[in-house]
């Protein structure tokens, strides 16, 4: 489940956050220099057989040392290393499923394999599957769903990139069971495509979360002429999950799912040629993903591209633009694997990346830091350097670097079959000398003292900062239009002088939100304009909006979100209502009556084709002008209103006890008791009946206030409700 946080919960964050960093300097201070040595080693633990040479390695999630390899024989394989015996098992030849279609005989090829989140939970969904992707010829009696290139309905290219789900025998998990096999995707792809290149699941959300479960795809770019948006190096995401006919299906939240020149299983696109997607925090669903890429142009020449780790939240296109957010960029550096070392037996590169480089001479074990803030001024270009692979592998062999299931590094040789796990040496001991008593309590009083500055601090300037007033503050207030009626000009709160103009055909999107609701969106693309229709439903929107009592401090806001051509955005907030007092200056109705004619000028300019003709506007409904009078009739004090019931109800009385002169009653003008509204008593004229009704209400509501008050005793509050009453059977 999505939960959006508040502003308020955001600076209560940022505050511990400052506190935590405070905290981890300070603790740096006493820590003796000797934790941050970088004497490691890689012990050996295992030695498996190798005939064929190994492509990728994956840890069990919760079998210490036990793994799945895939092979150049396009075979899966599991390797028990705490068992005396070398050799590897099979678990599933690609190519001799007992399960294959019309094209047995063709040649398959293993891209890639994962396993799924639940794959070590029993009884859960998900429990011993996996998936594997693999290359072979077009299948044309699959039924399976396909992925194709552009707007083609039919496959173009002779290879399709094949994504299977299979599960373990439940009652023998060392072996497949065959008749689990189900295909989920194809993707059309041209000759001598090297395919899928990596499936993975994210390893953090857990099964409560809306998008637990979801398969990503690295698709890598295509050496084609004008490739589409498919061929450019994507990363899918879908829901494997087989719903009704369909062998799997696309989250209702991907980014693309709203353009139309783009599928809507892409989560990104243009990073070219990618070679491993993570996740670098627990906290975010953003990706961190390793590429080859090149400004400008589609290669797969890696010598003519640089080696990019880019931050990417899904929804980017890379393809015109570079990625805004890149930790690491170089032309001479490749990185091959990169992990998130979570473990103990490191200290040093806890919570840093952790990166196998390859050089001509050896490989090395470097480390970055996970910049997870998104605040880059530019990416790094040199990894820090923490352990030279001398002896274990050579420069020119096969190697890899994953993390097991106690999330420690483990280093693999491919070719020689042989395992080592990552060891730091000389770690000082966590127990200070009694010298260091003095510093202790010196960091302590320290810590305290920060604390109590953070808290005023927080109390006084960010709360404030936050307040609704301040949020007034840091957006547009009002928008007008220029005398040459092509351009919008915005205004700050107070401000005479226009801050920001923008083109009219310059615009993209305009959205209007009553609150966190969007209830109107004009595009340019997708074309979606504005009618009379939704004008009639957006005005209802906000009657009932206005019906809403304002307690507990509840805010009412209506604002505008603008987006221009480049992907600016501005908000400009019309309205803004908090419990009782009104933070904007103009009314509520006005608000709205300004906003319609700003939704028409802004749809005829950038979405006229799809914008009609506007009505003429109609005149007030009798319950509009019904609760304008009630509006008025509240600011009358109570004693006037009092004054103004009693000539009515008793005449006699009143004549008698209250002559004075002409001059003395001119004195005091009570305003009259508020009757309901007469009205044209047509047949099954329900607006009008109901303005009567409303106002019948208001009036006996404002009795009962009278008489609460003691303006009213109960014979005179008695008098004035029938009065009240027959008044309304003579007018119906």
């Amino acid at each position: 489940m999505n939960v959006a946080l508040t502003p308020l919960f955001i600076t209560r964050f940022k505050a511990l956050k400052l506190v935590a960093l405070f905290t981890t300097a300070l603790f740096s201070l006493f820590t003796p220099l000797s934790t941050l040595s970088n004497d490691f080693s890689l012990h050996h633990f295992s030695q498996a057989e190798t005939q064929e040479t190994w492509r990728q390695v994956v840890s069990h999630p919760s079998r210490d040392n036990f793994f799945y390899i895939s092979n150049a024989k396009n075979q899966l394989l599991t390797f028990n290393a705490d068992n005396s015996q070398l050799s590897t098992k099979l678990l599933l030849d690609i190519n001799n499923t007992q399960q294959l279609t019309a094209a047995i005989s063709q040649k398959k090829k293993l891209t890639a394999y994962t396993l799924h989140p639940n794959f070590a939970l029993k009884e859960q969904v998900g429990f011993a599957t996996f998936y594997t992707a693999h290359t072979e010829n077009v299948n044309k009696l699959s039924k399976t769903q396909r992925l194709y290139d552009g707007k083609s309905k039919k496959s173009v290219y002779k290879e399709d990139a094949v994504i299977t789900e299979w599960q373990l025998n439940l009652t023998n998990l060392t072996q497949v069971n065959i008749n689990s096999q189900r295909e989920i995707l194809r993707i059309n792809i041209p000759k001598n495509h090297s395919g899928i290149h990596q499936l993975t699941f994210s390893p953090f959300i857990k099964p409560w979360n809306d998008n637990f479960g979801l398969l990503y795809i690295a698709l890598n770019a295509a050496n084609i002429a004008e490739p589409s948006s498919l061929y450019t190096g994507v990363v899918l995401r879908i829901n494997p999950t087989k719903l009704g006919g369909r062998s799997f299906s696309v989250p209702s939240n991907n980014p693309f799912i709203s353009n139309s020149s783009i599928h809507d299983a892409i989560f990104l696109l243009g990073a070219q040629q990618i070679k491993q997607i993570i996740w670098p925090d627990k906290n975010t669903e953003k990706l961190l993903i390793s590429h080859h890429y090149q400004p400008q142009q589609l290669t797969d020449a890696y010598s003519s591209s640089s080696q990019w780790l880019s931050y990417a939240r899904g929804g980017e296109d890379w393809r015109a633009k570079i990625p805004k957010q890149a930790l690491f960029k170089n032309e001479h550096q490749d990185i091959k694997h990169i992990v998130v070392y979570q473990g103990k037996n490191v200290p040093s590169l806890r919570g840093k990346l952790t990166v196998l480089l390859n050089t001509p001479e050896q490989w090395q074990i470097a480390s970055l830091p996970n910049l997870l803030s998104g605040v880059i001024t530019e990416p790094l270009s040199e990894p820090i350097i923490e352990w030279e692979i001398t002896h274990q592998a050579a420069a020119n062999e096969t190697v890899s670097l994953i993390t097991n299931s106690q999330d420690e590094i483990t280093f693999i040789n491919h070719e020689t079959g042989q395992f080592f796990q990552l060891l730091q040496h000389n770690v000082a001991s966590t127990e200070q000398p009694s010298s260091n008593t003095n510093g202790v309590i010196f960091f302590i009083i320290l810590l305290a003292l920060f604390g109590t500055a953070v808290w005023f601090y927080y109390r006084n300037v960010i709360l404030k900062k936050n307040s609704v007033k301040a949020l007034v503050h840091s957006q547009f207030a009002k928008i007008t239009l220029d005398k040459s009626k092509q351009y919008l000009q915005l205004f700050k709160r107070h401000e005479k002088v226009c801050e920001k103009s923008i083109a009219l055909n310059h615009l993209k999107t305009c959205q209007v939100f009553l609150g966190d609701n969007c209830i109107v969106h004009i595009s340019r693309m997708p074309m979606q304009g504005f009618s009379n229709s939704n004008e009639t439903d957006v005005r209802e929107l906000f009657k009932r909006e206005h019906t809403e009592k304002m307690i507990d401090h509840r805010v009412r806001r209506i604002c505008v979100l603008l987006t221009d051509i480049e992907d600016e955005q501005y908000t400009v907030c019309l309205y803004l209502r908090k419990g009782n007092d009104r933070i904007t200056k103009k009314s509520y109705f006005q608000v709205i009556d300004e906003l319609m004619d700003w939704c028409w000028l802004i749809a005829n300019a950038i979405a006229s084709n799809k914008t009609g003709v506007r009505d003429e506007r109609q005149a007030m409904t009798e319950e509009e002008i019904a609760l304008s009078q009630h509006k008025a009739h509240d600011a009358t004090p109570l004693h006037k209103q009092a004054a103004a019931i009693r000539p009515a109800t008793h005449t006699e009385q009143f004549e008698l006890e209250h002559s004075t002169s002409l001059s003395e009653q001119d004195k005091i003008t009570p305003a009259p008791i508020e009757k309901p509204t007469t009205v044209n008593n047509q047949p099954n004229n329900e607006s009008s009946n109901a303005a009567v009704d409303a106002e019948l209400v208001n009036a006996l509501e404002k009795l009962v206030t009278l008489q609460k008050q003691g303006f009213l005793n109960p014979e005179e509050f008695n008098k004035a409700k029938e009065k009240l009453l027959k008044d309304l059977i003579n007018e119906r």
